[in-house]
């Protein structure tokens, strides 16, 4: 089954679609920050024989009107649209519990999910979880001063400046690890089609502020499903050993760590993400 669908959360259009096989065990899965399903599917298409996944585009981004009455695009309020997500997949699957996963950004929101809707989730999987506040680390401060140029230029320069190639590129080059010269570019042409298919400029800020502010170490004793952890040895963005300390927070986690990849490890080595998925399932 590969088909897009469209779920109405309080009068918007959340654009979402649908892989894998009915009556298998259900997978909720949330994109990361200026991305969009697309950025999932490397690993979507290994876990489709064993899955029936659902993954929208989030509120702002790609095929998804905005949140309604002016709410923030943030982590906290994506989770709230995320609740009654997963709660229209559970009805519509018939399965009473769901498994939640979140890549990068998606794990903010992820982890805010499960923490709010315990008993709706079977289990959590976080891909790069954002252990700690990007703010936290001295690497996002170029980060900071990109968005923020980006927020003070008016009106469609700024837009232009957040959507701009060479920025998409910067961004991708520091995550790509791989030294596959092929799959480097083909990583690079996914974001490039994809990176900058946001609705406003206001709404990318709102999203950054988010992704540069939020934690799940806050949350982690929260967390009460078992979990896994997933985490790439040379991340920068969400480093090792932040992965390290959230899986010592979380009363039930586990961690998994791939070696020679960093942040973007469902696009760099899919099948091994999808192994640990599996298994971890399967327990």
């Amino acid at each position: 089954m590969d088909n897009k669908f469209t779920f109405d959360y309080r009068g918007r259009k959340i654009g979402y679609w649908r892989y894998g096989r009915p009556e298998k065990p259900v997978i909720v899965a949330l994109h990361g920050f200026r991305g969009t399903h697309h950025g999932l599917l490397d690993i979507i298409k290994y876990l489709g024989d064993d899955f029936e996944i659902f993954v929208p585009d989030l509120p702002g981004f790609g095929a998804s009107q905005t949140l309604p009455n002016g709410e923030k695009h943030n982590a906290d309020n994506y989770a709230k649209f995320a609740a009654e997500f997963a709660h229209f997949v559970s009805k519509e699957t018939g399965q009473e519990k769901v498994i939640a996963f979140g890549h990068s950004f998606g794990t903010l929101i992820a982890a805010r999910l499960v923490c709010n809707q315990p008993k709706l989730f079977s289990k959590l999987i976080l891909a790069a979880p954002i252990s700690k506040a990007a703010k936290t680390h001295a690497s996002a401060s170029v980060g900071r001063i990109f968005f923020d140029i980006g927020r003070v230029l008016p009106g469609a320069l700024g837009e232009r400046w957040l959507a701009a190639k060479f920025a998409t590129m910067a961004m991708s080059i520091t995550m790509v690890k791989s030294h596959d010269k092929v799959l480097r570019k083909s990583i690079h042409a996914k974001h490039l089609a994809h990176f900058s298919d946001f609705a406003t400029r206001q709404i990318l800020l709102e999203a950054f502020e988010s992704s540069y502010r939020d934690d799940i170490l806050s949350l982690a004793k929260q967390i009460k499903i078992p979990t896994l952890i997933i985490s790439g040895k040379l991340d920068s963005i969400a480093p090792y050993k932040e992965a390290i300390q959230l899986a010592e927070k979380i009363p039930d986690a586990e961690l998994d760590t791939i070696e020679n990849v960093g942040h973007i490890m469902h696009h760099e080595t899919p099948h091994e993400v999808t192994r640990l998925i599996k298994n971890f399932v399967q327990k």
